[in-house]
């Protein structure tokens, strides 16, 4: 007989045993108590309550703008972006568009909405997931439960979704170095479009930040602990002793980056986190398009570095209009 831990009394027959691991045939998976179950307390029924019940009214709007704050202003897009699919459901079956606190047909009315996704759309498994997310945080934004608690075949369903909506991920293709040089040699340096466009271009080409780094999403959307800042690029000097000269190179500074969207990196909350960027042969050369770019004086001291005109910070799609 396999050894246990035994609980209860000693009377023969009426002990139990902790039997999880491989080592048990009823567990040969590795996977049972105290595994991925759930903590007992939330087996154990209890009446619903909710913040808001009791709230002096007085209170209500600080909560409110408390809630608010949890998430970012892409959660708040992707929940925009879920609406915009939910409202085309609930029209072709006439439901409500807010799914209320215990109603019965909850988990067939999201399992429509996610059937909508995978078979009408080529929306694929982690932006679907990604919206029944923020589909279900909307609700909450209502103030109704999460209407997935309590439907038993949720995360079967969900996991299932994962497999059948699931597409490879293609890699970008590069985009040959003579296109690049193409473009840059026919900037009209009269136009001050143009010339931040070059300016930005070989700005991603020498420091591999990602495309949301220097612009945001959107004008409205623009974020100084993420974005690039005419304070943020500069020139600095270096002096080489075994040459005597003098030699100068761009800084651009990294703020909030995927891997760090809190800048908790020890360089990143000191304002030191910079990328250096060399002199370089002709149309590449950063200094080179950096002179040019100041050179129009149409950005603001403190403004962003990017912008549609003065002030105004350009966003991602309008800097890929350009770019092209």
């Amino acid at each position: 007989m396999p050894r246990g831990v035994y609980t209860g009394t000693a009377t023969p027959g009426a002990a139990t045993s902790a039997t999880s691991g491989p080592q048990f045939p009823s567990d040969p998976a590795g996977d049972g108590p105290p595994g991925r179950t759930l903590p007992v307390a939330l087996s154990v029924s209890y009446p619903r309550a909710s913040i808001f019940t009791g709230l002096p009214r007085e209170v209500v709007q600080g909560v409110e703008d408390i809630l608010a704050d949890r998430l970012s202003r892409s959660s708040h897009s992707s929940m925009s972006a879920a609406l915009s699919h939910w409202r085309v459901v609930i029209a072709r079956y006439f439901w409500p568009e807010v799914i209320v606190a215990d109603d019965p047909n909850r988990g067939g009315k999201l399992a429509a909405f996610v059937v909508y996704l995978v078979q009408e759309t080529t929306i694929k498994a982690t932006s679907i997931a990604n919206y029944v997310w923020a589909l279900r945080a909307w609700f909450k934004f209502q103030r109704q439960p999460d209407p997935v608690l309590g439907v038993l075949e949720w995360d079967d369903f969900m996991q299932s979704v994962q497999v059948v909506a699931w597409v490879a991920s293609e890699p970008h293709k590069p985009v040959p170095l003579w296109v690049i040089k193409s473009a840059l040699d026919a900037v009209d340096l009269s136009s001050f479009v143009e010339v931040q466009a070059a300016l930005l271009v070989v700005m991603l080409f020498f420091t591999f930040a990602r495309s949301e780094s220097p612009v945001p999403k959107s004008f409205s959307s623009f974020d100084t602990n993420k974005n690039l800042e005419v304070g943020d690029v500069g020139v600095r000097a270096h002096f080489d002793r075994g040459t005597g000269e003098s030699v100068a190179y761009a800084a651009v500074r990294l703020k909030s980056i995927k891997q760090d969207p809190r800048m908790e990196r020890p360089e990143a909350s000191g304002n030191n986190d910079e990328i250096y960027v060399g002199r370089a042969e002709g149309v590449f050369d950063i200094m080179l398009w950096l002179s040019r770019f100041w050179g129009f004086s149409l950005t603001a001291p403190m403004g962003p570095l990017v912008t549609l005109s003065f002030g105004i910070p350009m966003g991602s799609a309008s800097s890929l209009t350009l770019t092209r």
